[in-house]
């Protein structure tokens, strides 16, 4: 187990823990099915990890834990569900960098507190960030995409799945090393982006490796 501030610095780095799972709760816990809360929609990194651990524990504990996709607001109704939740070990919450570490400095009133709300198991994953875009994209390369940016400064648009989360923020860090300027389209998750940006309607993508 770790303090909550230590939790929420880790998730500013993502690093791996290698123990995923031990159970923190005394007495006959569990005796009833659990709760894996997630704040993106199905098909989205955050979903198939939270289904791989939902499926591991189901195994490990002997009841069945599922997965309740709660997407929106940058992962908000996800975590005020579980900050609202009985404290009974029954629900919990897969949260992530952009949720514990991003949105407290980008909302003015969030709902809940990363650090007093949640009480921290371990860290799960770590995922590199991928920029991408359409197999018939003229943008073959990260220099013909910083010079397409330039060449038509602000009018180049890229997709993201949401505003606040990871994505979001690493492209607009990559905006200002590159000096670029450009259009930002919040999705809300990664599906419906990575269908537009095949379909061409947004002409990159930035999302997790997943």
């Amino acid at each position: 187990m770790i303090d909550r501030r230590t939790f929420v610095q880790a998730a500013l780095a993502a690093a791996p823990l290698a123990g995923l799972w031990r159970p923190a709760f005394a007495g006959a816990w569990p005796d009833h099915q659990i709760r894996l809360v997630v704040g993106f929609p199905p098909g989205q990194s955050s979903d198939v990890s939270a289904r791989t651990i939902a499926r591991s524990m189901s195994q490990t504990l002997g009841q069945s834990v599922y997965v309740d996709n709660r997407p929106g607001a940058a992962g908000i109704i996800s975590h005020e569900t579980v900050k609202n939740a009985p404290a009974d070990g029954y629900t919990l919450l897969l949260g992530s960098s952009g949720t514990l570490a991003i949105n407290p400095f980008l909302y003015r009133k969030l709902p809940y507190d990363p650090i007093k709300d949640f009480e921290p198991i371990g860290t799960v994953s770590a995922s590199p960030l991928v920029l991408f875009t359409a197999p018939d994209s003229p943008l073959n390369s990260f220099k013909d995409f910083v010079a397409a940016a330039k060449a038509k400064s602000g009018k180049l648009t890229y997709g993201s799945s949401g505003s606040g989360t990871t994505g979001h923020i690493a492209m607009e860090m990559l905006k200002r090393a590159a000096g670029v300027e450009l259009m930002h389209v919040p999705y809300k998750g990664s599906p419906a982006m990575l269908t537009d940006v095949i379909g061409g309607q947004v002409d990159v993508g930035i999302d997790t490796a997943g």
